[in-house]
C-alpha cells in the first residue's frame, strides 16, 4: 500500500507493505507500528496521494552489508573505548559478542543458523580480513545503485513506513533486540534522507495484538511451527512490548530518493498537517502505564 502525491509533484509515494507483512524481511513491525503507517498513508490518500506497493530487496543480504559496514573493525574500536568502564546491562550482550573470536563466531553462525535462521545470520555478519572489506563496500555501491533505481523504475519519489520494529522499550532489553535498528540503519546504508514523525500512541488494543505477532521467521516466511516458534528475537520483542505498556508515541518514517531532502520534509509536513498527533496526545493522556 503506497501513495502518489498530485498536489504537490507527480510521483508515488509508497507506504512500505514488506515481505513478510510490515516489515523489512528481517523483523516484522509490531501492530502499534503497522497501525500508525495505516493512520498517515490514510491520512495522506484522504489529501490526494496515490497508493502503490513497495518491497525492498534481498534484505537479508542488506542487513549483512549493514553489520559489516557499521562494524568493519569488528567492534575493536568499541571494545578500546569501554577499557576501564563498568558494561551497562543495556549493552552487555553487544559486548560478549564483540568480545568473541571470529573463528568461534563462524561456527557458532553455521550452528545457531539450523534452529534460529535470523540469529545465525546476524551472529555470522562479520568483517574477515580487509579484502573482504573491499569487496563489502563495492556490494553496497551495488546494491544501493540496485535499490534507487527500483524506485525510479516504479515512479516511487518516497516511501512511508513503520520507524522501528517496536515503540520504546525499557533499556535492559536492548541489548538482545539491537538487530532491530535496520529499519533506520538500512537507509543510513542507503543513504537517503529520512525523518520520523509522531502519529499516535501505544493502545491496549495493541498490546492484545500481540498475541497475533509472529513468532519467527524462516527464509523469509512467518512460522509458527517448532522449533522454530522459540527463536529468541521474536520472544523478546513480544515480552520488552508488553512490559513498556501502553501511551508511547509511535513515529513513522519518511523517506525519499537521493538529494531530495525537501521532498522528504515536504511529506513530512503533510503527515503532521494531516494526522491531528495531539488529538491522539490527548486519548493518551489516561493510557500511560508501565507493566511492572
Amino acid at each position: 500500500m503506497t501513495t502518489n502525491l498530485k498536489k504537490f509533484v507527480p510521483g508515488r509515494y509508497v507506504q512500505n507493505l514488506l515481505c513478510p507483512g510490515m516489515g523489512v524481511g528481517w523483523f516484522e513491525a509490531v501492530p502499534s507500528c503497522q497501525r500508525a503507517v495505516e493512520i498517515a498513508v490514510a491520512a495522506l490518500k484522504d489529501d490526494g496521494y496515490e497508493l502503490a506497493k513497495f518491497s525492498v530487496p534481498d534484505t537479508w543480504v542488506a542487513f549483512r552489508l549493514a553489520v559489516k559496514a557499521l562494524f568493519s573493525d569488528n567492534q575493536q574500536g568499541w571494545l578500546e573505548s569501554m577499557n576501564y568502564e563498568d558494561v551497562d546491562d543495556s549493552v552487555k550482550t553487544n559486548y560478549k559478542l564483540a568480545k568473541t573470536p571470529l573463528f568461534l563466531r563462524k561456527c557458532l553462525s553455521k550452528i545457531i543458523s539450523l534452529k534460529w535462521p535470523m540469529e545465525g545470520h546476524a551472529l555470522g555478519s562479520y568483517v574477515e580480513n580487509l579484502n573482504d572489506l573491499r569487496f563489502t563496500f563495492a556490494d553496497i555501491k551495488k546494491y544501493r545503485g540496485d535499490f534507487v533505481q527500483s524506485l525510479v523504475d516504479q515512479g516511487i519519489d518516497a516511501i512511508v513506513c513503520p520507524a522501528f520494529t517496536f515503540p520504546a522499550i525499557p533499556p535492559s532489553w536492548c541489548t538482545d533486540l539491537s538487530a532491530a535498528f535496520f529499519y533506520t540503519c538500512i537507509y543510513n546504508l542507503l543513504d537517503l534522507p529520512a525523518g520520523v514523525v509522531p502519529v499516535t500512541h501505544v493502545s491496549p488494543q495493541d498490546i492484545e495484538q500481540l498475541a497475533y505477532y509472529p513468532r519467527s521467521i524462516l527464509n523469509g516466511q512467518k512460522t509458527d511451527s517448532l522449533p522454530f516458534s522459540r527463536a529468541p528475537f521474536y520472544s523478546y520483542i513480544r515480552r520488552a512490548v508488553e512490559e513498556a505498556g501502553t501511551g508511547l508515541p509511535v513515529d513513522v518514517q519518511v523517506v525519499s530518493l537521493p538529494f531530495r531532502e525537501e521532498h522528504c520534509l515536504k511529506i513530512m509536513a503533510q503527515i503532521e498537517k494531516c494526522v491531528d498527533f495531539k488529538q491522539f496526545e490527548k486519548q493518551a493522556k489516561g493510557l500511560v502505564k508501565f507493566n511492572p
